[in-house]
């Protein structure tokens, strides 16, 4: 991080903090793409999941850009620049997970259909 961004090395009595603000902040990413569901019927399932990831595009590129405007400063033309380029790669690399995400839920309910096990069997 020295290096990089020129700062200095945390002190060891911030790791509380820290954990701390990983913690919740991985806990309303997750949440936050679930809201709309909570918002809608049960037969705009389509529609949440449309409405998600629009809540989702937007909510990685404010945080990519945030964080590198928080490092570099949002003054100026070129760091205005940097902190868009910094949302857009959020968008794709979240965008990427959350794709691989789905695809192994996918691959996994097909495994369980195909083998009669899942949540949704008839007896």
């Amino acid at each position: 991080m020295k290096f990089h961004h020129c700062e200095e090395e945390p002190k060891s009595s911030r790791a509380l903090t820290s954990a701390i603000t990983i913690a919740v902040a991985y806990f309303l990413g997750g949440l936050l793409p679930l809201i709309p569901y909570f918002c809608i019927g049960d037969e705009q399932v389509y529609l949440g999941l449309y409405i998600s990831i629009g809540v989702m595009v937007v909510a990685l590129f404010t945080f990519g850009y945030v964080k590198e405007g928080v490092v570099i400063g949002f003054g100026g033309g070129k760091n205005i620049r940097m902190c868009c380029f910094s949302g857009v790669q959020m968008v794709i690399v979240g965008s990427v997970a959350a794709g691989a995400a789905m695809g192994l839920v996918r691959l996994f309910n097909r495994g369980e259909h195909a083998a009669g096990v899942g949540c949704f069997d008839k007896d």
